[in-house]
């Protein structure tokens, strides 16, 4: 089998090729695989990610390729970076991630955060949180456009999403005053 990503540049997708090219990726030295990988994104971007989905592991791997996302995704594309490192991320993690970035990729998590909202579960009560705690920093930092409105049963919501039961308001101000600072603010 071939492994040069540019041999990938204009063929059509074919499931039985790239599940061989998934198992031999597999068998590879974790390094050589995420080359090969990072390659075929650049010359066939949904094979190149669906094949780093199905064959990455290494959690730093997967930040490397989410910041690449942040980088370059565009408001399409971006899902499809986010789809490909939440899995193995985990949603919660991908959240914090995100948290991490906002000053080094404000633009691609603006655009992550829309698609991020379909991932976190209604179950799923710390990502919830998480994900308000992630918006409000955005719209502190003046990220985010105006309030998040939510329509549920034809009301107007003020709220970035449908905040869960037993949600502790005093914790979440408590958590959102201590994102607000910022290392300048505390050389004054």
């Amino acid at each position: 089998m071939n492994l040069d990503a540019e041999s990938y540049r204009h063929r059509l997708r074919d499931s039985a090729i790239e599940n061989e090219l998934a198992v031999t990726l597999r068998t590879m030295d974790k390094c050589d695989a995420f080359r090969f990988v990072t390659d075929l994104i650049g010359v066939n971007f949904h094979a190149g990610l669906d094949l780093a989905r199905r064959v990455i592991r290494d959690r730093n791997q997967l930040q490397l390729l989410l910041d690449r996302g942040l980088r370059e995704g565009n408001a399409s594309s971006i899902k499809y970076w986010l789809q490909c490192v939440e899995q193995q991320l985990g949603t919660r993690r991908l959240i914090e991630i995100l948290h991490s970035k906002i000053d080094e990729f404000p633009e691609g998590v603006s655009r992550a955060v829309y698609f991020v909202r379909q991932l976190v579960k209604p179950e799923d009560l710390q990502s919830k949180e998480r994900l308000v705690l992630l918006e409000q920093s955005m719209q502190g930092r003046g990220l985010m456009r105006g309030p998040i409105v939510v329509i549920k049963d034809g009301m107007r919501l003020l709220a970035p999403i449908e905040l869960p039961k037993g949600f502790d308001a005093e914790l979440f101000q408590s958590k959102r005053d201590d994102l607000e600072k910022h290392p300048d603010d505390e050389q004054e």
